[in-house]
């Protein structure tokens, strides 16, 4: 985990401010939510959508961590055991690989 560039810490989203800031000191910030104009126009309930875009890029270190994790314990599978992977177990495995790999290259 030492290698990840993005800001450590935990992140928060802030809604009335509609910011992404570090938890421990808000003078941080992450990210502002932008994109108000087309998310109004495109959906029924933009401040919904809004939060939810901001909760989900506050939770993206922890998401982030999470599917290194994972993706550690999978490799550490005996080759050996009786575990083999269906395919759909191999379309999930590709989807962690794939989502760590847009997160960190």
């Amino acid at each position: 985990m030492e290698n990840l560039k993005h800001a450590k810490g935990e992140w928060v989203y802030i809604p009335e401010d509609q910011m992404v800031l570090m938890k421990n000191d808000y003078s941080k910030l992450i990210c502002q939510m932008r994109g108000w104009g087309w998310i109004q126009q495109e959906f029924d309930n933009p401040e919904l959508v809004q939060d939810a875009n901001g909760k989900l890029i506050s939770a993206a270190p922890d998401l982030l961590e999470a599917l290194i994790e994972v993706n550690k314990m999978l490799d550490e599978i005996p080759t050996c055991s009786s575990y083999r992977p269906t395919e759909d177990h191999k379309q999930t495995l590709n989807k962690i690989t794939n989502a760590i790999n847009k997160a960190t290259k």
